[in-house]
């Protein structure tokens, strides 16, 4: 529960409602039932979250193509001599076989087309750097870019109308999902990085069918477990259907398979020694299991009440490892003919990896109520705005974009939902009478703070308590009327305009 009773000075009983670390709870009566572009770095506080700051796109028509809604993975980090030569560069790969480039983040996406514009259009498409070029897979081809031009056409090893998920290896080999195969580029002289040449055939080796899966299986995502190089650690292989393979990357066949309780293995990520995994596609239950390398159990599960519909189901976005925590796009889906979006919760959603915590950090920009968080990645501390993340998103329909969010929080707006009190019963319902909430800053200019009551399950505007707060509160009380109650939720809205206050509340008491 996130709240609790507390005599006061005066022998009054409050309701005291401040556990705001447990999180996002799996049931409406044992915790927060809405977190939303919130914070919660910081123990006994919420405050607002992260912001995304869409970014500018700069040729290819300025816009975005539709992100893969599967999660291929889009992002890759490069080095000198990469992508326009930037010392650190991310590129990005759309749904219509684009690729866009970013040496600052901050600043413009540059369409890098030079014979490259839309080769290609379906969800085939996969991006990686390695080696020094960035790589990308077209149905059938592999194309690559040198800084100023692309090649296209390098390999035709690929099997079309498969998705060719990329992964470097801490082997150094580049492998690549290709139906019911796991296909790979090695260099000829392992002991040689600088050796490669991709128009030099005898530095390189190509192989379509490195490993073979179930004939009945598709291999859709890839990751690694375990430390050092190979044969050290373990290639994951996720597929279609409920297994992931795991491969020591030299063997000619896969271990036991590891079996999950959802089929499609969406996306996988390595942590440590352990991995988590995304599975289910559009109908999805929302779980995310976690293996060792041999096994596999529920670890977390998006909790179906948030979204007032009966057993809905989630289609996975992109997933990454990002300051102890996982980042996640989900979007929920109603459990009916055409399984439509359900609208307000357009969010980079995370759970922390020592308690589990689950809540929205971030809040996509979008025009309209639904953003599909389509690819997500880490920028880690070498570039500005140095531990943020980068994501991409569309509308559902036809509009697409990027963003990164930045590591100062405390702007924009928060929405929580409190447990789901039972303050009262039938014959001795409850009435309150004052409400105070406290922060551990004082509000900056611009900064809100705004609560509404439902009682017994009824929102009631009227009865909103929404205070005049000046610069510098740091507390706010008011007189009420909420008589009556058995069930009692609070609705919070919090509205931040500065990194140092971001509303920092610390508790609300209820009497």
């Amino acid at each position: 529960m996130a709240y609790r009773l507390e005599r006061e000075a005066n022998g009054e009983q409050a309701l005291v409602i401040d556990g705001w670390e447990k999180g996002v709870a799996p049931d409406p009566y044992s915790g927060m039932n809405r977190m939303l572009n919130v914070n919660l770095n910081t123990p006994g506080e919420v405050a607002v979250g992260y912001p995304i700051t869409e970014s500018t796109l700069s040729g290819g028509g300025s816009s975005l193509g539709r992100p893969i809604a599967d999660s291929t993975r889009w992002f890759t980090y490069t080095s000198p001599g990469v992508a326009s030569g930037s010392p650190q560069s991310w590129a990005v790969l759309d749904a219509n076989g684009r690729v866009w480039e970013s040496s600052t983040i901050t600043g413009t996406w540059t369409f890098l087309s030079s014979g490259n514009s839309t080769t290609n259009s379906s969800a085939d498409d996969g991006i990686a750097y390695w080696m020094g070029y960035l790589f990308k897979t077209r149905a059938t081809n592999i194309d690559y870019w040198n800084g100023s031009t692309w090649t296209t056409g390098w390999s035709t090893a690929l099997t079309g109308s498969t998705k060719h998920f990329m992964y470097v290896g801490t082997d150094n080999v580049l492998y690549i999902t290709n139906g019911n195969y796991v296909a790979s580029i090695a260099l000829t002289d392992p002991g040689n990085l600088t050796s490669f040449n991709p128009a030099s055939a005898g530095t390189y080796v190509v192989t379509a069918q490195k490993l073979q899966l179930s004939a009945t299986d598709t291999a859709i995502s890839l990751a690694e477990i375990g430390s050092g190089g190979s044969p050290n650690s373990t290639l994951l292989i996720g597929g279609v259907q409920n297994y992931v393979y795991p491969w020591d990357k030299t063997s000619v066949s896969f271990a036991l398979p590891i079996v999950v309780g959802d089929p499609y293995i969406n996306r996988i990520v390595s942590v440590n020694q352990n991995a988590f995994i995304f599975a289910g596609n559009r109908q999805g239950r929302g779980r995310i299991y976690i293996t060792n390398g041999s096994q596999a159990d529920e670890w977390l599960k998006m909790p179906d009440y948030l979204f007032n519909v009966q057993e809905p189901y989630f289609e996975w976005g992109d997933a990454i490892f990002h300051r102890n925590s996982l980042l996640f796009g989900v979007t929920p889906l109603a459990n009916a003919s055409g399984q439509t979006a359900l609208t307000g919760w357009s969010n980079v959603w995370a759970a922390d990896l020592d308690t589990r915590k689950l809540r929205a950090v971030s809040q996509i920009p979008s025009a309209t109520s639904i953003s599909f968080p389509g690819a997500l990645m880490s920028t880690g501390s070498l570039a500005t705005p140095g531990l943020g993340y980068i994501a991409a998103w569309y509308d559902g329909t036809s509009a697409s974009s990027i963003g990164y969010s930045g590591t100062t929080a405390g702007v924009g707006t928060s929405t929580i939902d409190t447990d789901l009190i039972p303050v009262g019963t039938f014959t001795q319902k409850r009435t309150y009478s004052q409400i105070e909430f406290k922060l551990r800053t004082p509000l900056a200019a611009g900064e809100s703070i705004s609560i509404t009551p439902s009682i017994d399950g009824v929102s009631t505007t009227a009865l909103s308590f929404q205070p005049t707060v000046t610069t510098g509160s740091i507390s706010g009380y008011a007189p009420i009327n909420w008589t009556g109650a058995q069930w009692l939720q609070l609705g919070i809205s919090l509205t931040g305009n500065s990194a140092t206050s971001g509303v920092r509340l610390k508790e609300i008491r209820i009497r």
